[in-house]
């Protein structure tokens, strides 16, 4: 298998796996001619380097999947894994209650998780089968935490009309955190989704809500040093046209920018955006993606150093990951249908980590890639599952695909698309065994003699 270079401005140069190879820089082909090439039938020579992302396994218990800051740590589950080099090494957080929200590791190596179940909202602190927990409220809307620079550990969420901060002290030994909860803001209208992050000087929370009610997203800050929570900044109108707002992210830059991303379901104005401050006291918005339609799971953010952001999201028919690149916003599917979501971090070197939980076994998977995609966009697995899956599509209604391991079954177009577009992004490649073809009458050019699904190495795209 060769992985493929794409053409374009970034190409340099293709081998098009027996349908010829392209020159370099402008003359190379794009990921999407050389799978759509004439010598098509092995698919096998089908792969984008330009939207791999490298997989491997971290661990099996589904999800929900959260990283911790650098993107050496994560959970899901009821597992923490860490890494050491290539090694992930597991410990189990006992009787667990709720999906995880988010997940910090203290200067002493200990695990601060909090979770959210019907409601109720618990914070665990502990490390390898030593575990103590908290129970902060029992009627809450998520519940996200942060370190602070003297120690503390600081939670926030909100509870009908209120948004609820609660702070426990550093030195907590391996009893309960002794956690006191204050009200930071109270809202004459319903507080929706929260988002919260540390600034770069770990003495203030920069939190995000929404006010459904009011069509609003709101930010503001808290300083929470000196071991206490003190009040709130000027409360700052992210966007005035957002009614119905499901999920919301924040982060804080090195250079103390807040940056929010959000999901927006509302049939007439869907999409996924992120907003950072603007000229004087707007906003500005940009949207990454109006055409997700995904209702599983929530947005997740992450942030690294010279403007690098990335988005993970459910999209339409799968996940998808949006990249910030050279100003604007390219996002392409990155796996097939996911109900248990997954989370996006850059560690201290730059390089992305994609986390999820789609396997169909309850694998969880880690992406990692080094770079961004193409400015130019020109080539992406996208591109390429689109020239395949129509053509494979083209005599018929739904295509065939098989892959290698047994028939995964007829399907759409608008199915085969993110299937196998998820499959070039994580694999590279359609393994040799894998067919992507067309049923339809006998005796079609298209379909052949008999009508049925063609094998690769006959494959007529």
């Amino acid at each position: 298998m060769t992985l493929v270079a794409c053409g374009g401005s970034h190409g340099a140069g293709v081998d098009g796996g027996g349908g010829g190879g392209g020159g370099g820089g402008d003359g190379g082909a794009s990921c999407a001619e050389v799978c759509a090439g004439d010598a098509c039938g092995s698919n096998a020579d089908c792969a984008c380097a330009d939207c791999h992302y490298d997989v491997a396994p971290v661990g099996s218990g589904g999800g929900p999947v959260v990283y911790a800051a650098g993107a050496n740590t994560l959970v899901f589950g009821a597992t923490v894994a860490t890494r050491a080099g290539s090694t992930w090494t597991y410990e189990q957080v006992p009787d667990l209650v709720g999906g995880a929200q988010s997940l910090a590791i203290a200067s002493d190596g200990t695990r601060w998780l909090s979770t959210n179940g019907g409601g109720a909202l618990h914070v665990y602190h502990g490390a390898g089968s030593a575990w103590a927990e908290d129970e902060l409220d029992t009627s809450a809307a998520g519940g996200q935490l942060a370190i602070a620079a003297d120690g503390s550990v600081v939670v926030a969420w909100s509870n009908a009309t209120e948004l609820r901060v609660a702070r426990a002290a550093a030195a907590i030994g391996s009893g309960s955190a002794g956690f006191a909860t204050t009200t930071a803001l109270e809202r004459s209208d319903v507080v929706g989704a929260t988002g919260v992050a540390l600034d770069p000087t770990g003495a203030a929370l920069g939190v995000a809500w929404t006010e459904p009610q009011n069509r609003a997203v709101r930010f503001a800050t808290l300083p929470i040093g000196g071991g206490a929570i003190g009040s709130a900044s000027a409360v700052q109108t992210v966007d005035d046209a957002a009614p119905s707002v499901e999920s919301i992210a924040v982060v804080i830059d090195a250079g103390g920018v807040p940056h929010v991303a959000y999901r927006h379901s509302a049939p007439e104005d869907r999409g996924i955006f992120v907003a950072q401050p603007g000229a004087g006291s707007a906003w500005q918005l940009d949207e990454v993606d109006s055409q997700f339609d995904g209702t599983d799971f929530v947005v997740h953010l992450a942030v690294g150093s010279g403007g690098a952001a990335a988005v993970l999201y459910d999209a339409q028919d799968g996940l998808a990951l949006a990249q910030h690149v050279a100003g604007s916003w390219l996002a392409q599917p990155i796996t097939g249908d996911c109900s248990l979501g997954g989370d996006v971090a850059y560690d201290a070197g730059g390089t992305l980590h994609v986390a999820d939980g789609c396997s169909f076994d309850g694998a969880v998977d880690e992406l990692v890639r080094g770079s961004d995609y193409p400015s130019d966009h020109a080539a992406t697995c996208t591109d390429a599952a689109t020239e395949l899956c129509t053509a494979a599509c083209s005599c018929g209604d739904t295509c065939t695909i098989d892959d290698g391991d047994g028939s995964i079954g007829e399907a759409p177009l608008a199915g085969c698309i993110p299937f196998i577009a998820g499959t070039l992004c994580r694999d590279a490649t359609l393994p040799a065994t894998a067919v992507v073809a067309c049923e339809g009458d006998a005796g079609s050019a298209a379909c052949g003699s008999d009508g049925d699904a063609l094998a690769p190495g006959s494959c007529p795209l």
